[in-house]
């Protein structure tokens, strides 16, 4: 979802950037800047559906019980740094350098993409002793995405699953 989210997030801010850079100074073509403003809530919509839920989700979930504070405060700074420079800096730049403003995010969307795409851990549908065995792998990443095959035996009447293999990506 974040990979994702963050493509269609640069894609959406890329077709913003044609339209305001073709339709937006010169008001020959209403339809191209009123597309422009749609791409805009589109991007809106996209942030909504993937950052907003993601932003303080996953680093708590990803961090270690003793870790999460300081990992959470590390989250708030970076955030209000990110607000700061979206707040205040950006109509400025808007107003001096126009529709090329928008390619600093562009760019940054899809750095933020590879970033996820090399970096990031699956962590869906794990639990927290899977995660935990994920991070303690020398190559988190790798692990995350491995497939396992378990052998489910019941035993004394109880079900037991076994690791039968992992087989790497």
């Amino acid at each position: 979802m974040w990979f994702w989210g963050t493509l269609a997030s640069a894609a959406t801010l890329g077709i913003v950037t044609g339209c305001t850079a073709k339709f937006g100074a010169s008001g020959s073509n209403p339809n191209g800047a009123n597309a422009a403003i749609a791409f805009i809530f589109l991007f809106g919509f996209v942030y909504s559906l993937t950052y907003t839920p993601l932003q303080a989700v996953y680093p708590a979930e990803v961090l270690s019980y003793n870790t999460r504070a300081k990992g959470m405060a590390m989250y708030a700074l970076a955030v209000s740094c990110a607000s700061f420079v979206n707040t205040y800096p950006a109509p400025i730049a808007l107003g001096r350098i126009q529709w090329k403003y928008y390619l600093v995010y562009v760019v940054w969307d899809v750095f933020e993409a590879i970033t996820v795409y090399f970096f990031a851990v699956e962590t869906k549908g794990r639990t927290l002793e899977e995660l935990d065995e994920i991070f303690n792998d020398p190559h988190p990443v790798r692990a995350s995405i491995a497939k396992r095959k378990v052998l489910i035996v019941e035993e004394d009447g109880a079900a037991v699953v076994k690791d039968v293999e992992t087989v790497a990506p």
